[in-house]
């Protein structure tokens, strides 16, 4: 079954949580670049590099963070 969502208007805010593995502050960057460029408004947790590992961070912040309110 496919789902399709409807896609974000410009200008939208787009809310951007922790992948399933942590990634560089650069890497990040880019991706907000990428979303910026399209008209969006990405916000980031000001948390969303945790603690050092190979997870973004603990799943109870992840979770957390797709209600985030802070901005990077």
């Amino acid at each position: 079954m496919k789902t399709v969502f409807p896609r974000p208007s410009t200008g939208e805010i787009i809310d951007v949580i922790a992948p399933a593995s942590a990634c560089s502050a650069g890497r990040l960057s880019a991706g907000l670049d990428l979303l910026r460029s399209w008209g969006y408004v990405p916000r980031v947790s000001v948390d969303v590099f945790g603690q050092p590992g190979i997870m973004a961070n603990e799943d109870p912040v992840q979770i957390g963070r797709a209600s985030c309110r802070e901005r990077v």
